[in-house]
């Protein structure tokens, strides 16, 4: 699934090529697997923003859950005061080394390097993020790429959780039936035992007359 957060446009994609390049950075599949880890990623800010930054927060795992665990710390600790906080589905991303929320974290680096003396044209870039998701509702259901937009996404997710509410509803109302079904076989059993009695007892009155009779 790609990530939902921030699409990067061509001219955005270009400057952060660009911006990889000077520094020598490609990101590859070995290159993701190490910023996949959030410490590497830590340091790389904190040559940009070294007050907010603190590296000992953070630990190297092999494990995906806890490197996931360090991408959420990260995002609380340096991203949100950057005014550029992640949702968990892009933080999964991170933590499994995925290409476009990678390029998505280098591209806010680059722009925090750029206007290191001044975060007022990045805070002006981050308030249009709205704004452009409120557009992808418009898009199609799926982008060129094959990849699930984020209002189609958030449509399926709605859907599921109705789905489940709806399974949910189904299997106590079928519990009920089930309650209702064994309160009614007892009920049945007791006035089968019932009418047995009654039946012997008519079946002893009878014999009783007809002895009475002879």
């Amino acid at each position: 699934m790609m990530a939902s957060y921030r699409v990067l446009s061509y001219d955005e994609s270009q400057d952060l090529d660009e911006w990889l390049a000077k520094r020598k950075l490609v990101l590859n599949h070995r290159t993701r697997c190490t910023l996949c880890d959030v410490v590497n990623v830590a340091k790389l800010f904190k040559d940009a923003v070294p007050d907010l930054v603190d590296l000992r927060k953070y630990t190297s795992h092999c494990s995906v859950a806890l490197k996931l665990a360090n991408w959420r710390i990260f995002n609380d600790s340096v991203l949100r005061k950057l005014k550029i906080s992640m949702p968990d589905d892009v933080l999964q991303e991170l933590a499994a080394g995925q290409l476009h929320a990678m390029r998505l974290v280098m591209f806010f680096l680059m722009r925090i390097e750029q206007d290191r003396y001044s975060m007022e044209p990045l805070s002006q870039e981050l308030s249009d993020v709205e704004h452009e998701l409120l557009e992808q509702q418009q898009e199609p259901a799926l982008e060129k790429n094959g990849m699930v937009t984020l209002a189609k996404y958030e449509e399926l997710v709605r859907e599921v959780k109705v789905m489940d509410q709806y399974i949910k509803s189904t299997v106590q109302k079928v519990e009920d039936l089930e309650n209702v079904i064994r309160s009614k076989d007892g009920h049945i059993k007791k006035l089968m035992d019932q009418l047995n009695t009654l039946t012997v007892r008519i079946l002893s009155i009878d014999n009783a007359i007809n002895e009475d009779d002879y």
